[in-house]
C-alpha cells in the first residue's frame, strides 16, 4: 500500500479556508501565560492500526522556552490496548489522578471526561473504570455538522470548543502547520468566543521524531491564557490546567481515529 494514499496529515486536518463563526468581545486578546509541551508520538501513516500506547508526558515550559526536567502531568492508559486514560499530577509524590477520559473507538461512542475526587489514590484503571461518588462528568460531542471536526464540552467551568485554526490563524501563530484552538463559548448561538488555549505544531514545537505530513496525533506546544481561571470558584488553577491538557490529548486521539478509519476504508 502506497503511504501517500493514506496521508491524512495534521496540515490536511486543519480547517483551511473556513471562516470561524462568532465574535470575540472587544478588548479580548489571547495572552500566553502558561506553556507546556505535550510529547505525544501519535500514529504514523505507514503504521496500520497501531499507535504509541505508552505514557504521554507533559512538561512545563519556562519563559525562555526551556522545558522542565520532569513532567508536570502524565497521561497513562490502564492497558496498552485501551484508548481510555487518566491524567496524573506528576508534581505530587503520589501522582494524584486528576481527570479520567473514557474513550472507546467507534461510531456513536463519544468520549466522557470526569474530574476525580481530590486527594484520591486511584490507579489509572480505577480512575477510568471505577464507580465512585464525587467529581463532575461531561461528554465530548460534535457540533451537529458531520463535516466539522470541532468538539464541544459542556463542563462545570462553562462551554468550550476545540477547533482547528484557519490558514490565517496558523500564519499568525508561529507559522504553524497545525493549530488547535480551545475557545470558551458564551452567548446566544455561541457568538461570543474567547480563546483560552491553543496547541501549536510546527518544526520547532512538534514532538521530536514526528512530522507534519505523515503523523497524526503528534504533540506540540500547548499555550494557555491563565486569565481563564483567575476568578474561577469551582476549581483551582491546577485542575483547570489539567482540563485543558486532558481535553487536548483527547483531540489528538481523535486524529488517530480518523487515520485508522481511512486505513480501514482503503483495505475494505
Amino acid at each position: 500500500m502506497d503511504s501517500k494514499e493514506l496521508e491524512v496529515s495534521e496540515s490536511a486536518l486543519s480547517d483551511d479556508g473556513k471562516s470561524i463563526s462568532g465574535t470575540t468581545a472587544a478588548g479580548d486578546t489571547f495572552t500566553v501565560s502558561v506553556q507546556m509541551q505535550i510529547q505525544s508520538v501519535g500514529l504514523h501513516i505507514d503504521n496500520f492500526g497501531h499507535s504509541d500506547s505508552g505514557p504521554i508526558p507533559v512538561f512545563g515550559v519556562s519563559a525562555d522556552g526551556s522545558s522542565s526536567a520532569s513532567p508536570e502531568f502524565v497521561s497513562i492508559r490502564p492497558s496498552p490496548k485501551s484508548n481510555s486514560c487518566a491524567l496524573l499530577d506528576s508534581t505530587q509524590p503520589q501522582q494524584t489522578a486528576l481527570i479520567s477520559t473514557v474513550y472507546r473507538w467507534g461510531p456513536g461512542r463519544n468520549p466522557h471526561m470526569r474530574v476525580l475526587p481530590a486527594g484520591n489514590s486511584f490507579t489509572p484503571e480505577q480512575a477510568v473504570e471505577g464507580d465512585f461518588k464525587g467529581g463532575e462528568e461531561w461528554e465530548v460531542t460534535g457540533t451537529g455538522n458531520p463535516l466539522s471536526r470541532t468538539k464541544r464540552m459542556a463542563t462545570p467551568y462553562g462551554m468550550f470548543e476545540w477547533r482547528y485554526g484557519s490558514r490565517s490563524e496558523k500564519k499568525e501563530q508561529y507559522k504553524a502547520t497545525s493549530l488547535l484552538v480551545l475557545d470558551k463559548v458564551d452567548g446566544p448561538r455561541s457568538k461570543h468566543r474567547t480563546r483560552v488555549a491553543q496547541l501549536v505544531r510546527n518544526d520547532e514545537f512538534r514532538t521530536p521524531g514526528t512530522t507534519n505530513w505523515n503523523t497524526n496525533g503528534n504533540g506540540g506546544r500547548l499555550q494557555m491564557d491563565a486569565r481563564l481561571w483567575e476568578n474561577e470558584s469551582k476549581a483551582g488553577a491546577r485542575n483547570l490546567q489539567a482540563f485543558v491538557v486532558a481535553s487536548c490529548i483527547c483531540m489528538l486521539k481523535k486524529e488517530i481515529d480518523r487515520q485508522r478509519d481511512n486505513q480501514v476504508a482503503l483495505v475494505t
